[in-house]
């Protein structure tokens, strides 16, 4: 089992691993090739009606939809 940096530990305790990644790029820094894609997903956020009716609510949720899509160097830093 690991806890992250699973690349970084390939060439003395795996074969092989089977990785969640969005762009591969600490895959391919770690010296390694990605073979086969076996899924690709995405990601939803599902609300329950009556706390979206919530404005306040709805705003938070708002928020996390806009942290969630944005592509740029702030999106990680999102609050």
């Amino acid at each position: 089992m690991s806890y992250g940096a699973t690349e970084a530990k390939i060439p003395e305790i795996a074969d092989a691993i089977v990785e969640i990644t969005e762009t591969g790029r600490a895959i391919r820094q770690a010296g390694l090739r990605i073979i086969e894609t076996i899924l690709e997903s995405y990601t939803e956020i599902v609300a329950n009606p009556a706390s979206f009716a919530e404005p306040a609510k709805a705003h938070a949720m708002g928020q996390l939809k806009t942290c969630s899509t944005v592509r740029s160097p702030r999106a990680g830093r999102c609050s």
